[in-house]
């Protein structure tokens, strides 16, 4: 009893795990802002990627 008192005690004032749980909620909201800025952008990403292929196919039409 008297040892998970202490661990119970030494758990609450470890703030290591709290500073993990904030990294991976910054990455998380990272990884998520990414993923919105590449769906909202991906038809012009795609048009992009088109227009370079079609410059590569035929040079004239540059």
């Amino acid at each position: 009893m008297n040892y998970s008192l202490g661990f119970l005690k030494n758990f609450l004032r470890d703030e290591e795990g709290a500073e993990l749980v904030e990294w991976i909620v910054f990455v998380a909201l990272l990884v998520l802002g990414i993923a919105g800025a590449v769906a909202f952008l991906r038809s012009e990403i795609q048009s992009g990627y088109q227009r370079i292929g079609n410059c590569i196919k035929n040079t004239s039409s540059c």
